[in-house]
């Protein structure tokens, strides 16, 4: 418990610092970690507050929407209109998990850089998202494909290291020795 605890701790204030070293970057030019870390620490509980707010609402969906989708699907043996019905809450609920997503981490950066408290912070993050929302798409968009092509390109380096050594092992497996 004191591991796990610990471990949450560095995560949500490692968050703080990120955001806070940043905004200090932006502005300055110059950072130091250290430093970052202790105000993060400090506002510890708002932190801990808006990822618990995410997190509730992230969970709230999935269980009371998804979920019962999927026990109905699963109970009428796939009819078309349960699964259609299914496809259009999963793509309805998946962005609006997301604007919640996006309007948390917004909410912590008011936090760290402009020191508000929890609510006030969660609503000038939902109020800059809605304000922004086509570019914050497109950025999370571009992440993504930037992500995909790096996972794509790492199996194919790591099969053409590896294609080698499969193509010896089957010719060994053949040899007549």
């Amino acid at each position: 418990f004191i591991i796990y605890a610990i471990i949450l701790i560095l995560a949500i204030s490692s968050q703080g610092a990120l955001i806070y070293s940043a905004a200090k970057y932006a502005k300055n030019g110059k950072t130091k970690s250290n430093n970052a870390l202790a105000v993060a620490l400090e506002k510890f509980w708002p932190l801990l507050g808006i990822n618990l707010i995410n997190t509730v609402i992230g969970y709230f969906f999935i269980i009371f929407v998804i979920s019962p989708m999927i026990d109905l699907v699963a109970v009428k043996n796939g009819l078309t209109f349960y699964f259609l019905l299914s496809l259009i809450v999963f793509f309805l609920l998946v962005p609006l998990i997301v604007m919640i997503s996006f309007a948390t981490r917004f909410g912590m950066a008011y936090i760290m850089i402009y020191n508000q408290k929890l609510w006030t912070a969660f609503n000038n993050g939902w109020e800059l998202f809605r304000a922004n929302w086509m570019i914050t798409i497109e950025s999370a968009v571009t992440m993504l494909m930037f992500a995909i092509a790096y996972v794509v390109i790492g199996f194919a380096a790591i099969a053409f290291v590896f294609a080698p050594f499969l193509v010896l092992a089957l010719l060994m497996q053949m040899s007549p020795l």
